[in-house]
């Protein structure tokens, strides 16, 4: 606590002070900022903590940051408390490698323990192998391959476990993704043969697919559920991740505003990162909707997934209102996304999706 105490007035340090003192006292205790510390010092150090072994503790610091920002009620009110108790199941139910990835590797992996008992469930090998071979003919005979429909039939139609498969198995399509090294996956036993044949259903509806066959793999693969086609492309995943993440918190009988909200955040977060003149701390600045309209699709992914599950699409934003509002001023439409979830009327809460993780 000591250097809690000795941090000293900073405006910056005491606005945070008043949301939560915790999260500030402990981010100084990790990163010995000096008293004299100015936001862009601070943002810095904690960027650099959180891409390393600090990745998970940081984020939930962070996550619990912007449920004070983004929520404007009173400190310490009952529904803050419990947008920061979700950021907080959220983290752990993530499972993040804390291990940087290496040079070339992309992202870093999670749901660790999910993804090894998924691997070592019986039949596996043909579902994946018919990923393959679904894309595959989908391309040969201009026809349609639907991942969800074709997953949801391989668990005899059950949504958690179909969600649960595209959420943990294709958790990243891009062939350098760290997920495929399996000498970081502790305890997981997997076999070369399965390896390769996990790695090529990721190929066959990921990026390495598109970049193949440019436009006719978003024609003929339809990696998404039935909902706005407008933002379908290689980073699905951002989509069923959110969507796992808000299933599995529901279930820990965690609110819906917040089981929709905390997942969505921090897909938006970890986004809005690779951004040009984005701080770890702050929201992003305008951006070129044009230019970056890849990652407006991955933003959107991750706020239409969540409502999916909890079949709340209506009234969603079509991707061109989301993608112009988002790019024009990401920190109002931020705020005003994550008032429409706090503000839900109460029946948002008995929304049950009918599965039971």
């Amino acid at each position: 606590m000591t250097h809690c105490i000795n941090l000293g007035y900073n405006p910056f340090i005491v606005t945070f002070n008043l949301l939560n003192l915790k999260v500030i006292c402990l981010f100084g205790a990790l990163l010995s900022v000096s008293p004299n510390a100015d936001a862009s010092s601070i943002s810095d150090r904690l960027t650099d903590y959180c891409q390393g072994e600090g990745i998970s503790i940081c984020l939930r610091g962070v996550l619990a940051l912007k449920c004070a920002a983004y929520h404007r009620s009173e400190p310490f009110s009952k529904s803050l408390r419990e947008c920061e108790s979700t950021a907080s199941d959220m983290m752990t139910l993530l499972e993040i490698d804390p291990e940087p990835a290496k040079q070339g590797e992309t992202n870093q992996l999670v749901f660790k323990t999910r993804l090894s008992r998924v691997m070592a469930e019986p039949g596996i090998e043909h579902y994946l192998t018919g990923v393959t071979e679904g894309a595959k003919q989908a391309i040969q005979s201009e026809t349609r391959f639907k991942l969800w429909d074709y997953t949801l039939s391989a668990v005899q139609g059950n949504r958690f476990r179909a969600l649960e498969r595209i959420a943990v198995l294709f958790q990243d399509t891009d062939p350098n993704s760290i997920v495929f090294d399996y000498a970081r996956i502790r305890g997981m036993k997997v076999s070369p043969r399965l390896k390769s044949i996990w790695q090529d259903a990721v190929d066959s509806v990921g990026i390495k697919r598109l970049q193949a066959n440019k436009g006719e793999a978003i024609v003929f693969i339809r990696t998404y559920p039935a909902v706005d086609t407008e933002f379908l492309n290689a980073g699905f995943y951002h989509f069923y991740f959110t969507a796992y993440l808000t299933s599995r918190l529901q279930a820990l009988g965690h609110d819906a505003q917040a089981a929709i909200f905390l997942p969505f955040l921090l897909n938006a977060l970890y986004e809005f990162f690779e951004l040009p003149r984005t701080s770890l701390l702050g929201d992003a600045k305008p951006f070129s909707e044009k230019r970056y309209h890849y990652k407006l699709t991955d933003l959107y992914g991750g706020y239409v997934g969540p409502l999916w599950w909890m079949s709340q699409t209506t009234g969603i934003k079509p991707f061109p209102v989301f993608s112009r509002e988002l790019s024009a001023n990401p920190s109002l439409t931020m705020h005003r996304l994550s008032q429409k979830f706090f503000e839900s009327p109460a029946s948002f809460n008995s929304l049950n999706p009918g599965v039971n993780p």
